[in-house]
């Protein structure tokens, strides 16, 4: 089952690609009173206008929860729905100084693929205008929270107000296959950050945006019942007319006479809230929670000096310095940092501590997959489970109090808003805050910082021409530029359907090296015996015996592009997979590390798209070719074997290894490396803080350490 960017899955929609039908561009455009708003679409726009049909019925048999607005009011037979898709948030302009802000506000449609509107050169997602965002000074102080808010639904309404006329009666729109339909464009989701929501929809901001569920039950599971856009209006008109006030404050609303949302047609405004990635998960329940609380646990000298001993990979960044001492993060560091946090916890935090930050983790992973299942909700729903089941350890070590966060209060909330508007991923903030760049800073650094709306206004508008078709190979301008090393493909082994393809450089950086050398330089001690079991194992009928005067052409890396799990997209994930030895620099520069990574290695059986099952860890030391009288073209590896997989260890749950050993000395094998599936992060197993040895550096914990596990974190389809 694959789920779109807006709705349920395509099974439920009942609409499926039909074949044969050739992937073009389409535009669709709103005949709006201001300017044509276009949005460019890759795929065939009759398609996604069947699916956007099929998707009203959809959202009907969802059940009860967000989503199930458009039941309520039904809308003509042969109705074409165009939902329409908000973003909003506040952005600070200025640098070192100054409080020069601009409040964007971006629209897009669910008809479009997310994959294409999360490309800003596709034009997915435009800006429709700016919020003023002003103190409001001329008022009293105690006055100006409250107008704040009333000026913010009253430009909202302006902005919205071609859509009331256009979703009632519908707009006749040409579209791509030159047939005119009757479309009905209708407000479905509103992507904004936790405090911009309670904006929105006009609750406080201590209160779940889109439950009525009490401030003291928040932190717990729960089923508080949905609000309700008819039920605010109400409690509005009512504290308006001074009639009764108690549902009002019932609800913690704020005073806003009039929503905008309040005459938008087929509208449910608290089922439009989105969930929010990055603000949320990544942010708020990782970052500002629950690493504060194992920071505060375990020492941040102790989290700080694990972090500094991690084993270099190409995929995962290296905190040099830890993480207690950095200020400010983006994103990105959040995520990296998640990579390997649960599995440093092990043995420096109570074990259910370990718990709670792998159940977070693997809450915050299952919510960002691309593509969501009845498994997946069912795997997302019991690491919320196991979070709640073992939370209550920080409150018996004096951490917490209490655990009533809006933030991990929203975490209730994502299997419902999955399944009513589907993955998380199509809805990110992250989206918004990169258009911030084109649509807000790039127009504020060219004006005076005088007037500065108004002269962003006039920069952008010669690029705000919607309906220019855009060259398919702009994208791409970039990677023409790049200068890079010839490669050639190297055939696949029979791993899986669809497996991985290799890549490795023409030219081999090291040609004609002895055999001495990689014994010494890359500590491949027993390549010589690895060599020759390879060669009468493969090439039986050779006649050459490997000794330690050959020379062998050394690579550098080998580059293998894995397809993403299950093959729900056409989208690949490159993998660098490196075997060079450390070197000093000239001058004043520091010397270069070994970088011998680790890879899962595909030895027996049928191995498994998803999981662990059919390979094994190993350790690459050499990537080599060898001169034609041997007999064998293939490009090998020499690789240190490690142990086959553990049982996980609980509560962490991952994979243990070890180095497999013969008399003393590391087992090393020789194989193609179409037989490596793809590297492989190992987190060493640092034990108690007394037990750990002081010694360990990103450099040395490789050879040093001898306990490990599998980082699943690492790797996005093992788990």
């Amino acid at each position: 089952m694959i789920s779109c960017r807006f709705g349920t899955s395509i099974e439920n929609a009942g609409w499926t690609t039909r074949p044969g039908v050739r992937r073009r561009r389409a535009a669709i455009m709103f005949d709006c009173p201001r300017d044509a708003l276009a949005f460019e679409a890759l795929g065939s726009l009759n398609d996604w206008i069947e699916f956007a049909a099929a998707l009203s019925t959809a959202l009907v048999t969802t059940g009860s929860g967000p989503g199930t607005y458009w039941a309520k009011e039904k809308l003509p037979s042969g109705a074409t729905i165009a939902p329409v898709i908000l973003a909003s948030d506040k952005t600070q302009l200025s640098q070192f100084s100054g409080d020069k802000q601009a409040w964007p506000v971006y629209i897009s449609i669910g008809n479009i693929c997310k994959a294409v509107c999360r490309q800003t050169s596709k034009k997915g997602m435009i800006l429709l205008g700016y919020l003023p965002v002003t103190k409001l000074e001329c008022l009293h102080e105690h006055s100006r929270k409250g107008a704040g808010f009333r000026l913010f639904h009253y430009v909202m309404s302006i902005l919205l107000e071609p859509l009331i006329e256009a979703g009632k009666k519908g707009v006749q729109m040409t579209c791509a296959d030159r047939h005119i339909r009757m479309v009905y464009p209708i407000l479905a989701a509103y992507i904004a950050d936790f405090p911009e929501q309670c904006l929105i929809v006009g609750v406080q901001p201590t209160d779940c945006p889109i439950c009525e569920i009490d401030s003291d039950d928040r932190g717990e599971p729960s089923h508080a019942p949905f609000r309700d856009s008819a039920r605010t209006l109400s409690a509005l008109k009512d504290w308006v007319t001074e009639v009764s006030s108690a549902e009002y404050t019932r609800l913690g609303l704020r005073p806003i006479p009039k929503p905008f949302w309040a005459e938008l047609p087929h509208t449910d405004i608290f089922s439009c809230l989105t969930p929010d990635l990055l603000h949320q998960l990544h942010k708020g329940v990782f970052k500002d929670h629950l690493v504060k609380w194992c920071l505060t646990h375990a020492g941040a000298a102790e989290i700080d000096q694990r972090f500094q001993c991690m084993p270099d990979h190409p995929t995962l960044r290296y905190f040099k310095k830890g993480i207690s001492t950095i200020t400010q993060w983006t994103g990105r560091e959040f995520k990296e940092m998640q990579r390997i946090f649960a599995s440093l916890t092990y043995g420096a935090v109570h074990s259910e501590v370990t718990a709670v930050a792998r159940a977070v983790i693997d809450f915050i992973y299952y919510a960002s997959y691309p593509s969501q299942s009845t498994e997946t909700l069912r795997r997302l729903q019991d690491a919320l489970d196991t979070f709640h089941q073992h939370k209550e350890i920080f409150v018996k070590l004096g951490i917490r109090k209490h655990f009533r966060i809006p933030k991990i209060h929203m975490m209730e909330h994502y299997i419902a808003l999955i399944r009513a508007k589907g993955t998380p991923d199509g809805f990110n903030t992250e989206l918004s805050e990169r258009l911030h760049i084109d649509f807000a800073k790039e127009g504020y650094r060219a004006s005076n910082k005088k007037n500065y709306i108004e002269q962003m206004v006039t920069y952008l508008t010669p690029f705000l021409i919607w309906t220019d078709a855009i060259p398919d190979s702009q994208s791409d301008s970039n990677k023409a530029d790049e200068v890079q090393e010839p490669v050639e493909q190297v055939p696949a082994a029979t791993v899986a359907a669809g497996a991985p393809t290799w890549s490795i450089a023409k030219r081999a950086p090291w040609p004609k090296t002895a055999v001495r050398t990689l014994i010494n330089n890359h500590g491949a001690v027993d390549f010589v015996p690895a060599l020759q079991a390879y060669l009468n194992a493969h090439v039986p009928k050779g006649c050459v015996t490997a000794s330690v005067y050959d020379f062998v052409d050394v690579y550098k890396q080998i580059i293998i592009d894995i397809p993403s799990p299950q093959r729900l997209t056409d989208e690949t994930q490159r993998d660098t997979i490196r075997a060079t030895p450390g070197h000093p620099n000239p001058g004043r520069k520091k010397s270069e590390p070994d970088h011998f990574d680790c890879v899962l290695v595909h030895e027996d059986g049928v191995a498994e798209d998803v999981g662990i099952k059919g390979y094994r860890a190993a350790r690459v030391r050499v990537l080599f070719r060898l001169p034609s009288w041997f007999g064998c073209t293939d490009t090998l590896a020499y690789i240190e074997w490690f142990t086959p997989f553990k049982p996980p260890v609980v509560p962490l749950r991952m994979s243990r290894v070890s180095y497999a050993m013969r008399q003393g000395r590391r087992q090393a094998a020789v194989i193609p490396i179409s037989s490596i599936r793809r590297s492989c992060a190992l987190t060493p197993i640092f034990g108690k803080p007394h037990q750990r040895d002081r010694g360990w550096t990103a450099r040395t914990v490789l050879e040093k350490c001898s306990h490990f596990f599998l980082n699943s974190h690492q790797i996005d389809n093992v788990s």
